[in-house]
């Protein structure tokens, strides 16, 4: 995934609450690569069902990842 942040993902990472639980951003894009153990998995697939904040995050995320391809193509 590309290292510089699109500034659609900064800003929704900007207005989560400072001391609200979510996952890192770290772990969310681990979520995506489909990189994290099941359990972890269970866990971050449950937190997304709970915070919108955190599936914005997801969403935005994984279509910067789906231009990456694109562009590399």
């Amino acid at each position: 995934m590309n290292q510089e942040i699109p500034k659609p993902l900064r800003n929704a990472l900007a207005r989560q609450a400072v001391g609200d639980v979510h996952p890192s951003p770290d772990v969310l894009t681990s979520f995506l690569e489909r990189m994290l153990a099941p359990a972890e998995s269970d866990v971050v697939t449950h937190h997304l069902a709970q915070c919108a904040e955190c599936r914005e995050i997801v969403f935005l995320a994984s279509e910067a990842a789906e231009d990456d391809v694109r562009v590399e193509r």
